[in-house]
């Protein structure tokens, strides 16, 4: 008696907790699903249509919040991706009531909406679903893999309830031309068509043509979608290699897996924890377009990466080398994939005269990244195209803030690239026409007209004895101003016709010689380099001359001022010797004579 009045009891109160919990989850269900449709002003055919669609999307929530079922709640959770679906919905609608009539996504996606829910209502017809490990539980987490491809589809073709049409940009830039050059501004294309244009860049089989719809077609629509060809180029790149890459790290590597969860790869590797370096990968459900590795540890334990700013071949590769990815989905040997990493090509931005000139008034250069300041920009975020250096990259994907978004803007990190910033450079001849500029400044070339006037000073002339000039002082007018000198200006080409001496200037020569050079070489620094109002003094019209500018601290070193050359010496008279007979002299060097040569007879 006592066992069976416990297991009474045990049964009721398992049936009083199932009650409640579904009493509970259909109040949920209530706050989810009922208030929307009701309070759309909607056409009768369109109202129709989405009252029919909630209704399976409601029956597929109450029949997974059955206990039996005991679903995690960890991605993809289907109890909350069909309640964000449904909120998406309504809000598009808002926006455009009519949009179902002319949007092709929208019909599209209604369509697929619809069949993917018989389905998974089918599984629910056997007591199979209920038990793990059963090919009707797992064909239930493929469905809800699909759901949350979908709904990152509608998220990105509706960003906030807005149809994006033609704005939604392909990350990769091969790829983007792609599209548009044989689609156009479609956003939606089928099949067929897509295989078409394809095959038209890439060859492929009819073989190779089924195995690669299951990777393109995440929806499992019949159609390709904007959305769903920039996952996979972004998954397989660099283009002129997709195909290759892609039959590589799928059909040809036993390490993929598709369509699990995060719970499924745990499960497989914690067969493998005897063997550290077993990993798999698979895409990524909650970052579409990226990979996800899981792997064994060498200390027994199993982790989830996610690469960030490379390609899958070349995060195997690097893990390879570290310990890390040894042996695929436990196999003894690994697949080499160093032939098949490629460098890719460093995009090259060319910095413009206007950019140059406004970095420059900001006192800074386009080339240096504006967060850290210190690091040149070599990376790209795409598909912004916003630049920074790679270390601040990092920092910020890695801090709490940051994640996969761009530091800049908030767009979501789709992808990046390698960048070079070419700096910019004068036009070719400016650098030769400075050079020559630098040469001419450097010699000496005759001062304008309204310069050929210095102090008169008089010289000696070299006749004259050294012996009569009486000795100058240690320190010649050292408590005497240069404007102090009063002398009289004459032309240059006076000074060196004078042969007089002042006796009044007699003892000041030296010091006045070097103030009249001082005084024009500071007026070729004048002519030559600083032809600028603002070195002119401002009574400039007072002058008689040029007014001479502020001396400099360190004046340039410029060739002195050409002295005229002293006259030539004159030859001593000789008497010529008188011999016998007719004697011949010249005299044409004779200051004295005429031009012509005499003869003189005794």
């Amino acid at each position: 008696m006592n066992n069976l009045g416990y297991q009474i009891q045990s049964m009721f109160n398992r049936l009083q907790t199932a009650l409640t919990g579904a009493q509970q989850n259909n109040r949920i269900l209530e706050d989810v699903f009922t208030p929307g449709v009701s309070q759309l002003t909607l056409s009768p055919k369109t109202r129709r249509t989405f009252e029919r669609i909630v209704k399976l999307m409601d029956e597929v929530c109450r029949n997974c919040q059955n206990p039996r079922l005991n679903l995690k709640n960890s991605p993809p959770f289907i109890l909350d991706i069909l309640p964000e679906t449904y909120q998406l919905l309504v809000s598009i609608f808002k926006v455009e009531p009519e949009i179902l009539r002319d949007n092709l996504y929208l019909r599209t996606f209604f369509e697929n909406v619809y069949a993917k829910c018989k389905g998974m209502l089918k599984l629910f017809r056997t007591n199979a679903i209920y038990e793990d490990n059963t090919q009707e539980r797992r064909s239930l987490t493929k469905y809800s893999l699909i759901f949350s491809h979908m709904l990152s589809e509608l998220k990105a073709i509706f960003p906030a309830g807005q149809f994006v049409s033609d704005k939604f940009r392909i990350t990769k830039k091969e790829a983007a031309d792609f599209w548009e050059l044989s689609f156009k501004n479609s956003i939606l294309v089928p099949w067929p068509e897509f295989l078409k244009e394809f095959s038209k860049v890439h060859r492929i089989t009819d073989l190779e043509a089924e195995k690669l719809k299951k990777t393109v077609d995440l929806t499992g629509n019949d159609y390709v979608s904007s959305f769903e060809f920039d996952v996979f180029t972004r998954l397989f790149y660099p283009w002129k290699s997709i195909l290759q890459n892609w039959q590589l790290l799928t059909t040809a590597h036993p390490g993929f897996v598709a369509f699990l969860t995060y719970d499924e790869v745990k499960k497989m590797l914690e067969k493998l924890t005897s063997r550290p370096g077993s990993y798999v990968f698979r895409l990524s459900c909650t970052r579409l377009g990226q990979w996800a590795i899981g792997y064994v540890a060498p200390d027994g334990k199993i982790y989830q990466t996610i690469p960030q700013n490379k390609s899958l071949i070349q995060a195997l590769i690097e893990g390879s080398k570290e310990g890390f990815y040894l042996y695929p989905n436990g196999q003894t040997k690994d697949i080499d994939l160093t032939g098949s990493l490629e460098s890719m090509p460093a995009d090259r931005i060319r910095v413009t005269s206007d950019q140059y000139e406004i970095y420059c008034e900001m006192g800074t250069t386009f080339e240096l990244c504006k967060i850290c300041d210190d690091n040149e920009k070599n990376i790209k975020i795409e598909p912004c195209g916003h630049l920074l250096c790679q270390q601040c990259l990092t920092s910020w994907q890695d801090s709490s803030e940051g994640g996969n978004s761009c530091p800049f803007c908030r767009y979501e990190i789709k992808g990046t690239s390698r960048v070079v910033i070419e700096s910019f450079a004068p036009r070719s001849d400016a650098r030769k026409m400075s050079k020559i500029s630098q040469q001419r400044s450097l010699r000496w070339s005759p001062p304008p007209d309204t310069c050929n006037k210095v102090a008169l000073v008089k010289l000696r002339s070299s006749s004259d004895s050294a012996a009569s000039e009486p000795p100058l002082a240690e320190n010649p007018v050292s408590t005497r101003s240069y404007q102090s000198i009063v002398l009289t200006e004459r032309p240059l080409d006076e000074v060196s016709s004078s042969s007089q001496r002042s006796s009044k200037l007699q003892p000041m020569m030296g010091t006045a010689i070097l103030s009249a050079r001082e005084d024009f070489r500071h007026r070729r620094v004048q002519d030559l380099e600083f032809d600028s109002p603002e070195r002119r003094d401002s009574d400039e019209s007072t002058s008689a001359g040029p007014p001479i500018p502020p001396r400099k601290s360190s004046p340039v070193v410029e060739p002195e001022l050409p002295m005229a050359p002293p006259p030539p010496p004159r030859p001593p008279k000789t008497t010529p010797k008188i011999k016998e007979g007719p004697v011949y002299v010249n005299v044409a060097n004779d200051p004295d004579a005429g031009t012509t040569s005499s003869t003189a007879y005794p």
